[in-house]
């Protein structure tokens, strides 16, 4: 039924941030992402209107992205220089 996909689909969208979160090299940016993303979904466990669920889903595929793209730019600058605010 369509609750078992949601819920299989919350658990992909889950891992796949988890695995998002752990590709960046700064370690305050990695464990911000891995916070938040264990944060929301303990937030929402419980959440039971299959539209809501559906408005969650689709905001954590946008947060994905932004994840996945964020990693990206961090691989493309040393760690050294990512830290001077000066």
């Amino acid at each position: 039924p369509a609750e078992m996909a949601s819920r299989v689909e919350a658990l992909a969208l889950y891992r796949a941030l988890i695995r998002g979160g752990q590709s960046f090299k700064m370690y305050n940016f990695r464990a911000y992402v891995l916070r938040r993303t264990r944060e929301d979904f303990r937030k929402f466990k419980d959440e039971t209107d299959p539209t809501r669920i559906s408005e969650l889903i689709a905001h954590g595929r946008k947060e994905l992205e932004v994840v996945k793209r964020q990693a990206a730019v961090s691989q493309m600058f040393p760690e050294d220089l990512a830290h001077t605010v000066e």
